[in-house]
């Protein structure tokens, strides 16, 4: 089995937009719009919300490949409100061929506005969502896509935390294992009032939190920092931090303009995830894949430009930081996050997946290397990515050599080990 790529952007800024609501934008026109703008931004990610009929236009997908943006694909729908895996197979097919990597089925599904009224209770609900969301999943790893597990309404009507854990831990029962191996999270990153700083540590900072119930002198999950509740969530039902998408980063739920507190907002929240220490607020973890500033634009003209184009009054301060960030990289000093802040794992041995059956010989060979080194070893290429040294042992055809370059263009050193048993356990032997 090949592993998939986890569609790193060659140079991966974490800035990323949440596109137009409608489907109404995906017009070359548009891409000649939209492409320059993106660019003056930094962007590196674009979240594209799909029909579920019919394929967004390949010229527009291939657009923004071609531009250095990686495309997430959204479709945000209820329960039953997807087209039957069969319908949707020619069109998540055509996406990968097209580019793409990420996908995100559903949205909120721990919210009762996510059902019908006869499919709300609260009995198996995590169940019953997961019969609709695996062969959706299962559909998209086949065809080379890695599923993002969608997002939870923060707090939610039934508590995200609690979803979440029960999800995981009901994949794990039921075997889902190359599902959770590539396992991006996602999450809406929204303020709720609160300060940036708010919740930051998770649980293991605040222990006291519960499900609808905050006391006094804690703080919970409803902040930004929502991830750090996730990711420990994650963390200790699969023993591994997967990597995680903040969507809406920023965002006042209660409010569709973009008010000076939120452009504020926005600047600061685009720092931390450059590395930087900002206003006092720690930067946000490497094992945050990308942050999704909400929305790009909107009919309405609520969003950081109007629909011609035209920005909002904060968005010159932003291109200044981002070109100011671009001449240091010119300089010698890089771009990419990931590579300016230590990564939480020092050193991973990623291995061929599971499925493509590893020998009793590729086992002997890496324990002596495993004692010495005591690296992290998984078969997770997206994993892989929170390393400073990679370690891959496989071949081109398990691990093309596009993977390995997209690994070390996010800032990570990496070697591979390949051939029979005696290279390989001779190329262990000798590190």
């Amino acid at each position: 089995m090949t592993v998939k790529s986890p569609g790193l952007p060659i140079r991966n800024s974490r800035f990323g937009f949440h596109y137009f609501e409608d489907d109404a934008h995906f017009r070359e026109h548009d891409l000649t719009i939209w492409v320059p703008i993106l660019k003056t931004l930094g962007t590196s990610w674009l979240l594209l919300r799909c029909p579920f009929n019919r394929a967004i236009p390949e010229s527009f997908i291939t657009g923004l490949v071609e531009a250095g943006i990686e495309p997430i694909l959204q479709l945000p729908a209820a329960m039953d409100g997807l087209p039957a895996p069969l319908e949707l197979e020619p069109i998540i097919s055509a996406y990968q061929r097209w580019g793409c990597h990420l996908i995100i089925f559903y949205d909120q599904p721990n919210s009762r506005q996510a059902w019908k009224s006869t499919g709300w209770t609260q009995d198996d609900l995590v169940e019953r969502f997961l019969d609709h969301y695996l062969p959706y999943a299962s559909l998209a790893l086949q065809n080379g896509l890695i599923p993002v597990f969608p997002p939870l309404l923060p707090g939610g009507d039934y508590w995200d935390t609690a979803f979440l854990r029960t999800a995981l831990e009901a994949m794990e029962r039921r075997k889902q294992n190359q599902l959770l191996d590539n396992l991006v999270l996602s999450a809406y990153a929204w303020t709720h009032g609160h300060t940036l700083d708010w919740g930051a540590g998770g649980p293991e900072r605040w222990p006291d939190a519960r499900p609808y119930f905050t006391p006094s002198d804690t703080q919970d999950h409803l902040g930004i920092r929502i991830a750090d509740w996730y990711q420990a969530i994650a963390n200790a039902v699969l023993q591994h931090t997967p990597p995680t998408i903040l969507l809406q980063l920023g965002r006042q739920p209660d409010s569709l303009s973009i008010p000076e507190s939120i452009a504020k907002t926005s600047l600061t929240c685009g720092r931390m995830l450059n590395g930087e220490e900002s206003s006092g607020f720690e930067p946000f973890p490497t094992s945050i894949l990308a942050g999704m500033f909400w929305p790009l634009s909107t009919t309405q003209g609520t969003g950081w430009f109007s629909t011609d184009g035209s920005p909002q009054g904060f968005i010159a301060e932003w291109q200044s930081w981002v070109q100011n960030i671009n001449q240091q990289s010119a300089t010698g000093k890089n771009f990419s996050p990931a590579s300016t802040t230590d990564h939480p794992l020092g050193h991973y041995l990623l291995l061929p997946h599971p499925d493509a059956g590893l020998f009793d010989w590729q086992w002997e060979a890496i324990r002596p290397f495993v004692r010495k080194y005591s690296p992290t070893v998984g078969f997770s290429v997206l994993e892989a990515t929170l390393a400073v040294h990679i370690t891959v042992l496989g071949s081109e055809e398990e691990f093309p050599e596009e993977i390995l370059n997209q690994l070390r263009a996010n800032g990570s050193w990496v070697e591979r080990i390949s051939g029979n048993g005696t290279d390989v356990a001779t190329s262990l032997a000798e590190r």
